[in-house]
């Protein structure tokens, strides 16, 4: 018998079978998702460069921008997937002149809920001022106030085609 196993961080070269996220895809979604809302300047804070799951949500993310002339990456901030990073990311991003229109990415939710709490505490109003949105949609993005707009894991299905994979084995 055989266990299935389900990683966040997918591995080039698996020795078990593995089901993993489709990080890349998501943070291209969320850079769609804001080229389609109309941002042309955006911004990203992502995170560990040693995870797989960071530099993958932080490429899809870019790649998409590389690929719509329109759009521009005009920030970027190195966090560590914490909540404090996220504070510390908003303070590195208002040195800056940026205008108020820009969206950006915060490869998690922690760093976004930091980045949200501290620039509300500075003045600025979320999401007229600054969209912010992170990625795996804890449930305390529906509890804060606005709430955080986040790529959300279907994780019942997910569940299904894992059943599905290893019933079909």
């Amino acid at each position: 018998y055989s266990i299935p196993i389900v990683s966040l961080a997918p591995s080039p070269t698996p020795t078990i079978d593995t089901i993993t996220f489709d990080s890349y895809s998501g943070g291209n979604i969320m850079a769609k998702h804001f080229y389609e809302s109309g941002f042309n300047d955006v911004g990203i804070i992502y995170g560990k460069p040693n995870l797989a799951e960071a530099n993958n949500r932080k490429n899809g993310f870019l790649d998409f921008i590389s690929r719509n002339k329109s759009m521009r990456l005009i920030w970027q901030y190195n966090g560590d997937y914490g909540t404090a990073s996220g504070k510390k990311a908003f303070h590195d991003f208002k040195k800056y002149e940026y205008k108020n229109n820009i969206a950006i990415f915060s490869c998690n939710d922690t760093m976004a809920l930091g980045f949200l709490r501290e620039a509300t505490s500075n003045g600025k109003k979320i999401p007229e001022d600054i969209k912010i949105a992170g990625y795996d949609d804890i449930p305390m993005c529906k509890n804060t106030i606005p709430p955080l707009t986040s790529i959300s894991t279907n994780y019942k299905d997910i569940a299904r085609q894992v059943i599905l994979y290893f019933e079909q084995k």
